[in-house]
Order: structure tokens, then C-alpha cells, then sequence
């Protein structure tokens, strides 16, 4: 027990010994820290003076901007003869802008047997794409005519028509149907038109589809035999006692059109998927572009788009534009259609400006001998799924300086 005491009265009687000698030793380490950071910061500044600085140099690269305006170009358009053949979609219809009908030739009838006891049915089947009204007549049902196109024994039309046009006289009236939207339209004809083609007493193999009634403000749209959703005729059948059913995918369809809307090139030009319409400008850049080490860092060409005179139907639009050839500058008969689309540029159908960029196009004439500036050739071709057209404000005195096409181009080059 007095062992016991002694250990304690030890311990207190040491505690605050421990205390003192362990803060001691914090103080020394501060103490020993103050001193290393002092000298740290004298070194520094010893050496200052002695770390090279940098210096600037001028920027390597020289950045130019240039701006040509309309008084700097010249401008063309012309326009091709409306059809919309080898198209996903085809129309039938009419109002303000555009008269539209469709043909359907059905010549390959070899899916048929040679010999049949009997048809039972044929109907014709359209899968439709859209329909274009008016807000007044919007979802309002339209009776689209079929008819049959008398041909006198002569195949009067290809999907490459562009100046084929029928003659209501020969037209022989089959039946009519409602057209509704989002919906396989499948409408029965008589199986006697089928019989006279497979047994070749009739070669009329054409199909017309027509609005029934013109007055009414209203474009159908279906799927063609180039889309998924092709039209076909269902012919069922019965052939040694037994019934089967096929499918006669058309041969070829076209829509013929027939546009109604005054076209102002005075003032304006237009860009046209089904009228093939298409427009050149040529903007006289070469003196300011001289150098053929210059990079085009930019080159955008500006269009003002006239929302009023335009007339779109469904939203996806794209505009398409190469350059020219001198030749082809100069031949009547000049179709871009058949030119390669590199490089094509989307429309939005709420857009008031097109900024299209053409740089690659701009390098190419700075830095190749090769190519000549005869002017950028802007078209759409019919294969877009509309028929709309887009009214661009061109460069005549006509129209104020702010909304003409204008080309601006940055170049950069080492100084």
C-alpha cells in the first residue's frame, strides 16, 4: 500500500516537468522553421536577376479578311423542265403553288403465272407519306381519281420525262378513293385491267393518280417503288386448284408538276427540288486571293432567304453547290444533277439566312491551277423528300444591300 502511494505522489510531483520539456521542443521547431523559410526567400531573391525572361516576338501568322459584296459578282438561273422521277416520294394534289399528278407503269408482270384459272382480286396499294393543307382544311379527307393511261400501243413515258404531259383524252376512269394520312390506302380495281395486261391484249400498263376535285387547297404525298414503303398491286389468284396471292412492285413512277407561282428572277432567284430550277453566281475574288501560299481559314457565302415567296412542304431541304465548268457554263443543256454531291449544305424551313460554307471550294482555286472561278452553281436535286422551293434575294439593284448574297472569306499566311 505505501508502494502504491509513493508511485503516485511521483507522478504528480513529475507532470509538469513533462509539460515543459515537451512545449520547449515545439518552440525550438517553430523557431527552427522561421529560419528556413527566411533563408529560402533570400536565395530567391539572390537569383532574380540572374532568370532569363522571354521574349515576345510578332505573331507568326497573318489573318486578312475579305468581303465581296454584290457588286462584286455576276448572276445567272435557269430552270428544267418539272417532272420527279427516280424520287422516294410522289404527289398528288394542288393548290396555290404547285399542280401535281402521278403515273405508276406496271410492265413487269412476270411474277404472274403463265396460265390462270381465274383473279379474284386486284387492288392497288399506296403507302402514304404526308399530306399538305392549308390550316383551313387541315386532316380534311381528299378523293385522289385513278385512271388508266391509253397509250395507242406506244410507251409514251420514262422516269426520265421531262416534257411528257397527259392528255385527259386519254384517260379512262377506273375508280376514286379518300386519301388519309399515316395509312396504307388499298383500293380495289377491277380484275379485267389485270386479265387484258397479262394476256397482252392491252399494254396500257400505266396507271394515272389525280385530285378529283381541283378546288380544294391540298398536296398528297405517298411512297414511291424507290422507297421501303413502295406502292404495289395485290393480285390474288387461283391457278390448278389453288389460291395464292403476289405482289407487282411498278416498273417505274413519276410525278409530273406543274407550278403556278410568278417567279421574280428580276429579284429574286429560287431553288426548286421538282421544278429542277438551279442558280450560278460568280464572285470576282482572284485579285484579292493572288497568292497561292494563302489558307482559306473561312469562306462563307450569305443568302437571304425571302420567307414569304417560299414554299416548303416538309422540313428537311438541302442545298447543293460546286463550281462551275467553263464548258458547262456554257451548254444549254446543263444539268448539275448529274454532277457529284460533295458538299451540300441543310436548310431548315424556319431559317431566314443560309450561311453556306464554301472553303473548300475557295482553296481550291487559290491553290491549284487547275481550277478556274467561272461561279458556284446551286441546285437540289429531286430526290429530296418535298417539293419545295426556297427564294433567295439575288443580287439586283432591286433589292437593298443588306439582304443580296454576299461572300466573306478569311485567309491566314506566315508573316
Amino acid at each position: 500500500m505505501k508502494l502504491l502511494e509513493s508511485q503516485k505522489n511521483y507522478r504528480a510531483q513529475n507532470r509538469p516537468a513533462g509539460r515543459s520539456i515537451k512545449i520547449q521542443h515545439q518552440a525550438s521547431i517553430i523557431h527552427n522553421f522561421k529560419w528556413l523559410v527566411l533563408i529560402i526567400l533570400l536565395i530567391i531573391g539572390a537569383c532574380e536577376e540572374k532568370i532569363p525572361t522571354l521574349q515576345t516576338v510578332e505573331a507568326p501568322l497573318e489573318f486578312v479578311s475579305i468581303t465581296s459584296y454584290a457588286d462584286t459578282l455576276n448572276f445567272a438561273q435557269r430552270t428544267i423542265e418539272p417532272s420527279l422521277g427516280k424520287s422516294d416520294i410522289l404527289f398528288v394534289g394542288n393548290d396555290e403553288h404547285v399542280y401535281a399528278y402521278t403515273l405508276l407503269k406496271f410492265a413487269n408482270l412476270s411474277a404472274l403465272p403463265d396460265t390462270l384459272d381465274s383473279l379474284i382480286s386486284v387492288s392497288l396499294n399506296l403507302q402514304t407519306y404526308h399530306q399538305f393543307q392549308l390550316e383551313v382544311l387541315e386532316n380534311q379527307s381528299i378523293d385522289i381519281s385513278i385512271f388508266q393511261l391509253n397509250n395507242s400501243g406506244i410507251d409514251s413515258w420514262t422516269e426520265d420525262s421531262t416534257n411528257f404531259k397527259v392528255n385527259n383524252d386519254d384517260l379512262k376512269y377506273l375508280t376514286s378513293h379518300l386519301f388519309s394520312e399515316s395509312d396504307t390506302l388499298s383500293i380495289p380495281l377491277d380484275t379485267n385491267l389485270v386479265a387484258s395486261w397479262h394476256d397482252s391484249s392491252n399494254t396500257d400498263y400505266t396507271l394515272v393518280l389525280q385530285q378529283s376535285d381541283t378546288s380544294l387547297s391540298s398536296i398528297q404525298a405517298i411512297y414511291s417503288k424507290d422507297a421501303q414503303l413502295y406502292p404495289w398491286l395485290e393480285v390474288i389468284y387461283i391457278q390448278d386448284g389453288a389460291r395464292d396471292t403476289i405482289k407487282i412492285i411498278p416498273s417505274e413512277d413519276l410525278s409530273i408538276l406543274s407550278f403556278k407561282t410568278s417567279e421574280n428572277p428580276e429579284s429574286h432567284m429560287f431553288i426548286n427540288s421538282g421544278r429542277s430550277s438551279y442558280s450560278y453566281i460568280k464572285f470576282n475574288f482572284e485579285d484579292e486571293l493572288h497568292d497561292e501560299n494563302t489558307v482559306i481559314a473561312q469562306a462563307n457565302l450569305h443568302l437571304t432567304i425571302d420567307t414569304v415567296q417560299s414554299q416548303l412542304y416538309g422540313e428537311n431541304f438541302h442545298l447543293y453547290f460546286n463550281f462551275l465548268d467553263s464548258a458547262l457554263l456554257a451548254d444549254q443543256n446543263y444539268n448539275p444533277l448529274y454532277d457529284i454531291y460533295n458538299h451540300h449544305y441543310p436548310v431548315g424551313s424556319t431559317d431566314t439566312v443560309a450561311i453556306i460554307d464554301i472553303k473548300k471550294l475557295i482553296q481550291g482555286v487559290v491553290s491549284f491551277d487547275n481550277i478556274d472561278n467561272h461561279g458556284i452553281v446551286i441546285w437540289a436535286p429531286p430526290t429530296v423528300l418535298n417539293i419545295s422551293t426556297f427564294c433567295f434575294c439575288n443580287p439586283s439593284d432591286q433589292n437593298p444591300v443588306n439582304i443580296r448574297p454576299y461572300l466573306e472569306i478569311l485567309t491566314m499566311k506566315e508573316q
